[in-house]
């Protein structure tokens, strides 16, 4: 009987073990690296569009620093009320443009901040001498939900935002979240688009997703046996544990 009771217990904690190693295994990414010594990451060539309400942070310098300063002067003007006061910047309004100094209502929306950079210098070229434009998207933010740590929406100073910077600000992925099918929202010109990321594969850091664009959600789906799971263990969870704490006395009395 004893022999019975304890081979039971040694295939229920070999069991156990397998168990969390095989969940270990599901819960990395990119499993198909795992014999790769390195590996490279190949940025995203497409730029980004500017959308209606980005807060666009635009300074001008030129060899003529007093000519200059009107076009560096804080945001206080407005388009139809479109440009906001708080925000250190342009608001693209609602048919996409901007106010700025001297070149009036600009059309914002759809174009790249290079092709707008070189709008603008081309424009204050009769008030400037070579002026040089910098332009930067000082409202960039992306939304995480679902089975992730800290759901929630997240802003960044930089211009450019990777998936796993993304997941590690909300605390990573929980569990229950499933790697192989993370849904990304996307905005294209008046839609939404849709795409769907395997963070097992190792194309995923590869393609043109990887690099978040401002307003961008992630969704992380649970997986499906996550309420079969949490049900199991809060019916069985109890009883099995005293069960083999029983066993467990039996044996050492024994």
């Amino acid at each position: 009987m004893i022999k019975k009771l304890k081979y039971f217990l040694a295939i229920f904690f070999l069991s156990l073990l397998i168990s969390a190693c095989s969940t270990k295994r599901n819960l990395s990414y990119f499993r198909d690296y795992a014999r790769d010594t390195t590996f490279s990451i190949a940025k995203s060539e497409v730029e980004y569009l500017i959308k209606k309400g980005d807060i666009l942070f635009i300074t001008v310098s030129s060899e003529d620093i007093e000519s200059t300063a009107i076009f560096n002067l804080p945001n206080t003007g407005g388009s139809n009320n479109s440009q906001v006061t708080t925000a250190p910047g342009y608001l693209v309004d609602e048919v996409g443009n901007i106010n700025f100094p001297k070149a009036g209502q600009l059309q914002a929306q759809g174009k790249s901040k290079t092709a707008l950079k070189n709008e603008l210098e081309t424009l204050l070229t009769t008030y400037l001498k070579n002026p040089i434009i910098t332009i930067r998207n000082i409202n960039y933010k992306v939304t995480l939900l679902g089975e992730v740590v800290r759901p929630g929406t997240y802003t960044t100073l930089n211009e450019r935002m990777s998936l796993l910077e993304a997941l590690s600000q909300a605390g990573d992925l929980t569990d229950f979240g499933r790697r192989d099918n993370v849904l990304l929202i996307r905005e294209i010109g008046n839609k939404q688009e849709y795409f769907r990321l395997n963070l097992n594969d190792r194309s995923s850091i590869k393609n043109e997703f990887y690099y978040l664009q401002p307003n961008d959600v992630l969704y992380v789906e649970p997986i499906k046996s996550k309420k079969f799971r949490s049900s199991t263990f809060s019916q069985f969870g109890p009883l099995t544990i005293s069960t083999i704490s029983f066993l467990i006395s039996i044996l050492i009395r024994l």
